[in-house]
């Protein structure tokens, strides 16, 4: 009748009739009352009279609530009582392990060899006070603490307990946990203790083995990664994990998140960029081996030019690319030698289409005021160099050199 049963609509009446039986029913077994082991809210009223073979109730020890709601099948006297426990010979606790909660008032009493009942803390658990409950003439409470008969000492002694275990305590003097009283939490993995209601309640899920408190910021180590101090199953967008799973934000400069905190495209940097520097040699001579990464609205450094390469094989097809320069360009619109703006060395040719160039041809000088390659004096030799526009910076001249040719005649003379 009761089996998986978990609320009864109505009273229990466990009596002498139910243990004898009659010729309607057949007498009760300790088999009959563990199915009542599933029942946690009873609306009406419990009563147990009389049950000589039990030593206890923890047939019923998942029951939480007795309602005591009307109409009452539990009258004694002119009292409609909740709980009503009477008359059992061998009952020695109540092990009424999980009842939180009666609605009307309790009377348990004639139970000759019951201890731990004197001890219950009847308004912890009953909902009026108008009525006491009582616990009286039960076993001898000396005789019971001189049998080790009393609460566990987990128990909160002002509050007493149903029974002998820790389970049993009606407030507990640490924490429980699962239903057990315990000193503290630590034993107990991925909980921390809540003295409020003191209970060992659950850590945040993302708590790797112990914590302080529910948040994800009080774990004391993370199950996955931590971000400003808090523990998160994954690293959110633009931010990366590093050596110590923290999600450490990605450089200003990265697009649609990052590998790491490089300021580059690529594994380590970001995943992808507004703008991109492309590798290369620079004009110092050294090369640069990655691709650093630029806001969109960045200029492009020197030694590089603005492009969009068009090549669907080029690695940076599609991006907005800082190109590199050709060597002899310091600024540069393009990638030939005849692109550059500002020449590293000097300028060969008409205007700033002229080609950049190390270093002037034969028969030019460079200017050091333009940086451009001036023709020199026709008086120089054609096949050297010059110094200067004059017939005097001629390399080797021409036809003669005045001042040689002034010596030779003085020592002719």
């Amino acid at each position: 009748m009761f089996e998986n049963c978990t609320v009864v609509d109505g009273s229990i009446r466990i009596t002498l009739t139910s243990v004898l039986g009659n010729s309607v029913t057949a007498p009760i077994s300790q088999t009959d009352l563990d199915y009542l082991s599933s029942i946690r809210v009873i609306t009406g009223c419990l009563v147990v009279t009389r049950l000589h073979f039990a030593k206890d109730l923890s047939f019923l020890g998942n029951l939480e609530s007795i309602l005591g709601l009307p109409p009452q099948e539990c009258a004694g006297g002119t009292v409609d009582y909740g709980l009503l426990v009477n008359g059992n010979r061998n009952l020695t606790s109540l092990s009424l392990s999980s009842l939180q909660q009666i609605g009307n008032p309790a009377l348990v009493y004639t139970n000759p060899i019951l201890c731990y009942a004197e001890t219950i803390s009847w308004p912890a658990v009953v909902a009026v006070s108008n009525i006491p409950s009582r616990a009286i003439l039960n076993g001898n409470v000396s005789l019971c603490v001189s049998n080790g008969l009393v609460c566990h000492d987990q128990c909160n002694a002002s509050f007493g307990c149903w029974g002998p275990s820790a389970a049993d305590c009606l407030r507990c003097a640490g924490f429980r946990y699962e239903g057990v009283c315990r000193p503290s939490c630590n034993t107990t993995r991925l909980t921390y203790g809540n003295t409020t209601v003191d209970q060992c309640l659950p850590c945040h899920p993302e708590c790797m083995d112990s914590c302080s408190g529910p948040l994800a910021s009080q774990c004391a180590r993370c199950r996955h990664f931590s971000i400003n101090g808090a523990c998160v199953e994954r690293c959110p967008t633009n931010t990366y994990a590093d050596a110590q799973q923290r999600c450490v934000r990605c450089a200003a400069v990265c697009k649609d998140g990052c590998s790491g905190g490089g300021s580059y495209l690529g594994q380590g940097g970001c995943n992808d960029c507004g703008q991109v520097v492309r590798p290369g040699p620079s004009i110092n001579g050294s090369v640069v081996e990655k691709a650093t990464c630029l806001s969109i609205s960045s200029p492009c450094p020197n030694s590089t030019y603005r492009t969009s390469p068009n090549d669907i094989g080029d690695p940076y097809f599609g991006k907005q690319v800082c190109d590199r320069c050709h060597p002899q360009c310091k600024v540069c619109s393009g990638p030939a030698s005849t692109d550059c703006s500002i020449c590293v060395n000097v300028r060969f040719g008409s205007g700033t289409r002229g080609e950049c160039i190390s270093q002037c041809p034969v028969r030019y000088y460079a200017e050091r005021t333009t940086g451009g390659c001036m023709p020199c004096s026709q008086q120089c030799d054609p096949t050297r160099s010059c110094r200067g526009p004059l017939a005097s910076d001629c390399d080797q001249c021409l036809h003669f050199n005045q001042s040689t040719a002034a010596t030779n005649t003085t020592n002719t003379t």
